[in-house]
């Protein structure tokens, strides 16, 4: 049996890794990082959200740098707009 070797242009391979990326980030978060995600994309505050999910403000800006270092988004108009990608908005 012969093994056969594929190859694929840079682009290609670097759209499949990106693709895997954003899986794997979406899988991880918890389903609170969800919905402060949620939130933020609609632009509430931290503290607006601490208030709608009963946690505490610190608590909520937690899940925030959280949410933002687990998808590599710095930008609150990037997390809209991952958000709105996903279909969570």
């Amino acid at each position: 049996m012969t093994a056969t070797l594929l190859y694929f242009a840079d682009e290609v391979l670097e759209f499949i890794h990106s693709a895997r990326s954003d899986y794997h980030a979406r899988t991880r978060l918890s389903e609170r990082e969800r919905e402060v995600l949620i939130l933020l994309a609609q632009g509430l505050s931290n503290k607006a959200i601490a208030l709608q999910l009963d946690i505490s403000v610190r608590t909520a800006e937690t899940h925030r740098l959280s949410v933002r270092r687990k998808l590599e988004i710095d930008s609150a108009a990037g997390l809209a707009k991952f958000a709105i990608e996903q279909g969570w908005l």
